[in-house]
This record gives C-alpha cells, structure tokens and sequence, in this order.
C-alpha cells in the first residue's frame, strides 16, 4: 500500500510540474502582453514603420540599455530581456538555460562573424561548424 502511495504521489508531482512548466515563453506581442495593441506588435505593417514605433515608445535612458551586450528588458512594453551571444550565431552560447560546462569542458569554439564565414564561399564549411557544434554539444552535456 506505501509503494502505490509513494507512485500517486510521484505522478501527481509530475503532472503538476507540467501544467507550471506548459505554459508559453514570454512574447513581446502575446496575447496577454501590455504592448499586443501596439503599431510595433502588428505584423501587417512595413518592419520600418514597426521599428520606428518601437524606438518612439522608448525612454532615452531604456534606448541606452538596449546598447550593451545585456538588456534588461522593457517590461512596460512587454520587450523581454536579452543577452547578446545567446543566439549560437558563433557556436555554442554559455548563457541562460541549458548551456553550463560540466568541469570537464571550461571553453568551447567560438566561430567567426558569419560575414566572414560566408566570405569564405566555401559550401561545406557551413555543414562542417554543424559538426563541431553537434561534437561540442555532447562533450559539453555528456
């Protein structure tokens, strides 16, 4: 009867950490975030004319965050902070979530500028940082 216990208990653990974890990541132009009303949030319009909106709902000192490698974010627009680098354009990005060395691994390959890489007009080489991303990857998480 404790064993049964013990794997209600578990699987309800379980299915509630889901119903936490199941919901949408933030979105700038959600459903629900302030800023969904807004000309920058509407897609049918020209990116130009989004981007001007945005940039006018700024404070000159929110404009001055955006500069560094790290935003804070706006959350009275909904604007969700941001880390440059944390895209992989150059690799394997050591930021947010997923990414931690395990100890065996301290560093990985950082790429260059994709300018470059393309400059290089070489068709595998993309195929070929594919590799190593995907080598680095598992030597990173094991």
């Amino acid at each position: 009867m404790a064993a049964a216990a013990g794997v209600l208990l578990v699987l309800t653990a379980a299915v509630l950490l889901l119903l936490v974890e199941g919901g949408e990541p933030p979105y700038s132009c959600g459903p629900r975030s302030p800023s969904s009303g807004y000309a920058f949030c509407d897609a049918r319009l020209p990116p130009a004319r989004r981007a001007a909106d945005l940039v006018s709902r700024l404070t000159a000192a929110e404009k001055v965050a955006q500069l560094g490698d790290e935003a804070g974010g706006v959350p009275r627009l909904g604007v969700p902070p941001y880390k440059w680098w944390s895209e992989g354009l150059h690799g394997l990005s050591y930021w947010g979530h997923g990414m931690h060395f395990n100890g065996a691994v301290t560093a990985i390959t950082s790429f260059p500028q994709v300018l470059l890489t393309a400059a290089a007009f070489d068709d595998r080489l993309w195929f070929r940082i594919g590799q190593v991303r995907v080598c680095l990857a598992k030597g990173v998480n094991g």
